[in-house]
């Protein structure tokens, strides 16, 4: 048997069976234990005579996959807004994973159109299929108080992992737009 991919052993060094029929079994013990997330086909050949005595040969290929349990990470910029109340300042959220191997189905489950005061964006509905620190998307807003005011934007959003387990998150967005002063 020759060498197997990183994350693939046997306990056997070599594998051979006698014969095979109805009756009896011929396994190769395999276990796959990757160390890190990655994909690939493993391609065991093999020989062997059948009823006729013929040379054979064939190829069983096995797919194989490992994911890792990778977490969104939404970074806000800027990540905390002091502004003057009648201003109007444009803030993003980008969306990336912590380890660069692919999210999907990335949504924003606070409803967008009943955000603080001051707080808008041009859609009801956010979502991207995938991220991943290559792709990661951007959500758009715009904070734009009409009075002195204070608080945190919380959106929360939900995500499939790598591994395809569902997850979810928060970002946080703390705010304070001073008072106009005009000179009184």
């Amino acid at each position: 048997m020759g060498a197997l991919p990183a994350g693939w052993t046997s306990t056997l060094g070599s594998f051979a069976c006698s014969g095979i029929d109805a009756a009896s079994v011929c396994a190769l013990p395999l276990t796959y234990a990757p160390a890190a997330a990655g994909s690939g086909s493993l391609a065991l050949g093999y020989s062997y005579k059948n009823n006729a005595g013929e040379a054979k040969t064939g190829t069983v290929n096995i797919a194989y996959r490992a994911t890792t349990d990778d977490n969104i990470v939404a970074t806000p910029s800027p990540n905390l807004l002091a502004v003057s109340a009648g201003s109007s300042t444009n803030v993003t959220v980008t969306f990336t994973t912590n380890d660069g191997n692919a999210a999907s189905a990335l949504s924003i489950t606070t409803a967008l159109n009943s955000l603080p005061a001051g707080w808008g964006t041009a859609s009801t509905s956010f979502g991207c299929s995938v991220v991943s620190l290559g792709t990661g998307c951007v959500l758009s807003l715009v904070y734009a108080p009409m009075m002195a005011d204070s608080g945190t934007l919380n959106l929360q959003f939900s995500y499939l992992n790598d591994s395809g387990l569902p997850k979810s998150g928060t970002v946080s967005v703390p705010y304070t737009a001073g008072s106009l002063d005009r000179g009184r």
